[in-house]
């Protein structure tokens, strides 16, 4: 089962790039360094911004970022003719 709510699945206490690359680190036998490079080409993957930072972000901070990201209202355009 994958959890999508990331308020519930990821640890508080824990730097994001360091839980991404966690499962990589003991899955994909990778080092912690590649592993971290890695964390950080997904989250630029995904369209998280300036994801180097944020994978430095403890997972609290990053979630209500990237919450906060969602819940403002689209930017629409008007066009009159």
């Amino acid at each position: 089962m994958i959890f999508q709510d990331p308020m519930t699945s990821l640890n508080p206490v824990f730097r994001a790039g360091w839980q991404v690359g966690e499962p990589l680190q003991l899955h994909k036998h990778m080092g912690q360094r590649r592993a971290l490079t890695e964390a950080v080409k997904m989250f630029h993957k995904i369209g998280i911004p300036d994801p180097r930072q944020r994978a430095r972000m403890f997972t609290a901070f990053l979630v209500l970022t990237i919450e906060r990201r969602d819940a403002e209202p689209p930017r629409i355009r008007s066009i009159t003719l």
